[in-house]
């Protein structure tokens, strides 16, 4: 089972280079074949919807034109990773979902609101002084295989995507609990946002924290603004779980000290390179507001850190970046990454600590007590007799088995992978933390 586990893996990841392209990559008409199979074409249609098209499903006019613009981003990521292989960039781009979308296109994963709003109440001096006083290691790392990563699609909702992350991720580290909150009821619920249209990451933080969430199950992602329907849904986090927390974005340092402890959300400006950024640090030449290929702003987590990078948490999906995840130089305030205001997150309440301990704990005790003895005869063997529960505990007991050594050796290949990467970040020169910024950022 293990061989055949690392052929796949292998196969898949042999398949999955023609995305990272070079001068030796095969022609354009190879590539979108490949493309299409793999990703579907986009209707013509604005915003783009999540469902793609197959080949036989386009029009002309929709083939030709999605070929066109397919063609100009290979011509691009080829010139750009030309670039890299030379030593001339940190990061390497790759063809992905988007391939196939104009850069106006490309704006409608952003959000056109962002930021802080104006009565967002701050943490006291005093609590904020106990986070900066803290010890820090100089290496964080809250990512795990065990949270899933979120896709917004073409619905600026960056912000309570960015929300989501950062709440089953420190709930994660919390409790051990895995969660998946329902990122559409903060699209259509939270007050003084726009749904689609942008939002800030500090209302959908307290949103959860004084009205509780439902799961994704119970409230499902649609990608599209709806009325607000959470009224008597059940919740997976109740009101007094957390408690919401912010402070005013005050530069790289502090961010430091705030993901040293979990995760957080944060915003950066996103220029085009970054759609497509498939490995490395991101470190663009230019990442300006007034450049030409500025695309807009954008929520994300924060997840951890070196000397020398941020991994931040996206919501386009796990084809983006490594498997969702990306590497953004640290010391430079790279696309104002430690100045952007979308800064929150949250603390978990101590009383629901003690109360999940106390269930666990009574789980435990249930589990070892002898179960009560069945009032149903045992003359024959019946439906469930000996030999058929033994034969199902046998079958049970092999599946199980084949399914941790999967889950075993899928977990070390994405353990090697992260442990090459971060190796690989040794030999780049230690930018350090920056040192706090007094730079406020405007509001949109």
């Amino acid at each position: 089972m293990l061989t055949l586990s690392l052929l796949c893996a292998l196969a898949a990841a042999k398949d999955s280079n023609w995305k990272l392209l070079s001068s030796a990559s095969p022609s354009v008409d190879t590539l979108w074949s490949n493309f299409v199979k793999e990703y579907g074409i986009h209707d013509l249609n604005s915003p783009p919807d999540s469902d793609t098209l197959t080949a036989t499903q386009a029009s002309y006019e929709t083939l030709q034109a999605r070929k066109a613009l397919f063609s100009e981003t290979v011509e691009y990521i080829t010139a750009h990773n030309t670039k890299w292989a030379a030593g001339e960039s940190t990061y390497r781009l790759g063809l992905n979902q988007f391939a196939d979308l104009s850069k106006s296109e490309l704006a409608f994963y952003t959000s056109p609101k962002i930021g802080r709003p104006d009565d967002a109440a701050e943490i006291s001096p005093s609590r904020m002084k106990e986070i900066l006083s803290a010890p820090k290691s100089n290496k964080v790392d809250w990512r795990t295989d065990d949270l899933d990563i979120h896709n917004q699609q073409s619905c600026g909702s960056c912000w309570a995507f960015a929300t989501s992350a950062m709440v089953e991720n420190r709930w994660y580290h919390e409790n051990g609990e895995v969660i998946e909150v329902a990122s559409q009821e903060m699209v259509d619920c939270v007050d003084s946002c726009w749904g689609c249209q942008g939002g800030y990451s500090y209302y959908a933080t307290d949103y959860i924290a004084e009205n509780g969430i439902a799961d994704e199950d119970t409230y499902p992602y649609v990608g599209k603004t709806q009325n607000c329907y959470a009224s008597g849904l059940s919740r997976t986090l109740s009101v007094g779980d957390i408690t919401a927390e912010y402070v005013a974005a005050s530069g790289e340092s502090d961010m430091a000290s705030i993901v040293a402890n979990g995760a957080m959300t944060i915003a950066i400006d996103v220029v085009y390179d970054f759609f497509y950024l498939a490995d490395g640090v991101f470190e663009p030449s230019s990442c300006s507001r007034w450049s030409s290929d500025y695309v807009g702003a954008h929520a994300i987590s924060a997840v951890g850190y070196t000397n020398n990078y941020w991994i931040i948490q996206n919501s386009w999906g796990n084809s983006w970046g490594d498997y969702g995840y990306g590497y953004i130089s640290k010391g430079s305030n790279i696309c104002n990454i430690g100045t952007w205001d979308n800064w929150s997150w949250i603390s978990v309440s101590s009383s629901t600590n003690t109360d999940k301990t106390e269930n666990m704990g009574a789980e435990e005790n249930a589990s070892t007590t002898d179960p009560p003895a069945s009032s149903k005869s045992t003359d024959g063997p019946g439906l469930m007799g000996p030999a058929t529960v033994v034969t199902l505990i046998v079958v049970l007991a092999v599946a199980l088995l084949l399914g941790v050594a999967y889950k075993f050796h899928s977990s070390r290949r994405r353990a090697a992978a992260y442990k090459e990467f971060d190796a690989a970040q040794e030999t780049q020169p230690n930018y350090g933390g920056a040192q706090r910024s007094e730079i406020g950022e405007a509001q949109l």
